[in-house]
């Protein structure tokens, strides 16, 4: 087996993912300000353009924008990430985007809004099978 397969750009892709996944668990943690740190390295990082790559990196673009009180800015990159995710079969990106987007539309006071997108990622879930989910949400 060779170890090496793919070179340098898939050892760029699993650095990636592995940015993005310890983005989401440490801003699933509520550690805001580690969240903070690890969301600009992974900015700082070489663009990967594989979907789901991409959508990840507006997510955490999203929250970090979010945290930082910048709430235009947050919605425009979580409506980048619904914009990528939509024609695709991530049930689970999909939900969390519009999760994001409730959590952004609440800041925005527009809790509507922001109930719409809860209720929509709920309904994705719930369709989707992913009880446990759905049960965290209060759905």
């Amino acid at each position: 087996m060779n170890t090496n397969e793919g070179g340098a750009t898939g050892n760029l892709w699993y650095t990636s993912v592995a940015d993005w996944c310890l983005c989401e668990a440490v801003g699933a943690q509520d550690r805001p300000g580690e969240f903070l740190e690890l969301a600009d390295a992974f900015e700082a990082t070489v663009l990967i353009s594989d979907r789901q790559n991409l959508i990840k990196r507006q997510l955490v673009l999203a929250r970090a924008h979010l945290l930082r009180g910048s709430s235009a800015e947050a919605e425009a990159a979580v409506r980048h990430a619904l914009k990528l995710v939509e024609p695709t079969d991530l049930v689970p990106d999909h939900a969390n985007a519009l999760l994001i987007l409730a959590d952004v539309l609440d800041a925005r006071d527009l809790g509507d809004d922001a109930a719409a997108a809860r209720n929509e990622a709920i309904a994705k879930l719930r369709a989707k099978g992913n009880l446990a989910a759905v049960a965290r949400l209060g759905g």
